[in-house]
């Protein structure tokens, strides 16, 4: 963990603080984020406890320096790695070793545990002191005995986090598979999808998937060929030829040919079961 040898406070040591809003609707909480890492740093006064507590400590010459600055991302972050936030990447070029870095929560910063794991594991790195003004009611100071265990039990619980979530997404993927339904974001087989116009991002969401005939009249035909004996590449070799296309419009490959003609297979077995059934 960082830590001093010399009880004399570090020469020009910068203080900073970062903050976030996840929507635009949440941009005045960058005002109050803003204020109680201010706030942190002031003489105290009769605005709160957690604040006296912390500002006692600047006192006492634990918290000694100058205030830098608060950085602050007030666009939308949902998908945006921390590293990757505009702001975020600039504070980080401005911190060097003994500077301290104040955040009021590390919901305001971190996504998920595996971020705030790596989060914190570069800050070490760098030799920055992390403060969190809002940590189960209390202040939090990584540098102390409650914040080394704390970075223990993050890392910690960070892999098993992605341990878990790479269980469910497994589990998920082999049942959708094993009932023939698409696993992933792209178009089934006989269908192509229909998407939104582009937000101000550029981004595009899929609406709806709707029903191709041609890619589907192609599938039968892969099927009709394939169960006469003739082969999928011969197929396939028959489709460049012709020019066909998926109902994406893309080129067939010979492994998309294959999925079809699986997929073309089970359909027709499930088919068959439920007439037996009914």
């Amino acid at each position: 963990m960082i830590s001093t040898n010399s009880t004399e406070p570090p020469v020009d040591v910068r203080i900073y603080a970062y903050g976030r809003a996840s929507t635009a609707r949440q941009k005045n909480s960058l005002d109050v984020q803003k204020h109680q890492a201010e706030t942190a740093i002031a003489t105290p006064d009769d605005s709160g406890e957690q604040r006296e507590q912390f500002a006692d400590r600047v006192n006492r010459g634990d918290l000694s320096g100058q205030f830098a600055g608060f950085y602050c991302d007030s666009i939308s972050t949902r998908k945006k790695p921390l590293f990757e936030r505009e702001q975020f990447r600039i504070l980080w070029g401005q911190l060097r070793k003994g500077d301290h870095l104040l955040i009021t929560a590390f919901d305001r910063v971190c996504r998920s545990l595996s971020e705030m794991a790596r989060f914190t594991e570069a800050l070490i790195e760098k030799g920055v002191l992390l403060h969190v003004l809002r940590f189960s009611g209390k202040e939090l100071d990584l540098t102390s005995a409650q914040g080394e265990l704390m970075v223990g039990i993050l890392a910690v619980s960070a892999r098993f986090e992605q341990r878990m979530l790479s269980e469910r997404v497994k589990e998920t993927v082999r049942y959708l598979k094993a009932q023939g339904l698409p696993y992933h974001n792209g178009a089934i087989y006989g269908q192509r999808r229909v998407f939104s116009a582009p937000d101000r991002y550029g981004r595009r969401r899929i609406v709806k998937r709707v029903d191709d005939e041609d890619e589907m009249a192609l599938i039968r035909q892969i099927h009709t060929r394939h169960s006469h004996g003739e082969t999928l590449t011969s197929i396939l070799r028959d489709f460049k030829r012709r020019q066909e296309h998926t109902a994406e419009g893309n080129t067939w490959s010979y492994a998309r040919v294959q999925r079809a003609y699986d997929w073309y297979v089970k359909r027709l077995a499930e088919a068959s079961e439920r007439e037996e059934r009914a």
